[in-house]
């Protein structure tokens, strides 16, 4: 028992050394105006695209309540209820 506790102080102890190294607090880059500095590695290959295709609807969630929803909450009812 005593092998087991002497491990886990040891491995507590070398846990917390990484972290006194950090206490310097890290400031981002500025330009002389005052912004923030940009340069740096920039790509334009992404998958994101930049606009949304025509097929998708302007509102976000659907106004009216689809059965699944419905299913959904009352599971979730049942479910904290029980």
């Amino acid at each position: 028992m005593s092998r087991r506790l002497l491990v886990s102080i040891v491995v507590a102890l070398f846990a917390t050394l990484p972290l006194a190294g950090q206490t310097k607090q890290w400031t981002p880059l500025r330009t002389p105006d005052g912004q923030p500095d940009l340069q740096g590695f920039w790509t334009n290959a992404t998958f994101t695209p930049l606009e949304r295709p025509n097929d998708v609807t302007k509102e976000f969630f659907s106004k009216e309540p689809s059965l699944s929803n419905i299913f959904s909450s009352l599971i979730f009812v049942l479910l904290y209820l029980f």
